[in-house]
């Protein structure tokens, strides 16, 4: 249910309110924050799986010779931030850590993202 533009306290600027029934008024800006914080959670989530995923399943299954560039890959993911761009790729929106987490269409063709970080 959406309720009139209320005025911000600090100024005389009019915002857009919610009421959401038994819960309280939230502003667009209080919203998106939310969500934006649920995307980042999200993408932790993943990072951290494919942080489990690469030391427990991922590496057994490499020659010897990988495991010590699995570690590196696996370490790596969990100290970046996951929106932090991948040096040594192209300066494209999507070329972030995030990217290495799940594999999506046409990305997962393609070796490109994990060569930077594995200097493989």
């Amino acid at each position: 249910m959406t309720i009139p533009p209320t005025k911000h306290k600090s100024t005389d600027d009019l915002i857009e309110c919610v009421q959401i029934k038994n819960v309280g008024t939230f502003s667009r800006n209080q919203i998106e924050t939310c969500r934006r914080v649920q995307n980042l959670k999200e993408v932790v989530q993943l990072g951290l799986d494919m942080h489990k995923w690469l030391l427990e399943k991922g590496m057994p299954s490499l020659p010897a010779e990988y495991h010590e560039s699995a570690r590196k890959v696996a370490s790596e993911v969990m100290a970046t931030f996951p929106y932090k761009r991948i040096n040594g790729l192209s300066n494209l929106p999507e070329y972030t850590y995030s990217i290495l987490y799940r594999a999506t269409p046409l990305t997962w063709l393609t070796m490109q993202p994990f060569k930077p970080v594995a200097n493989v």
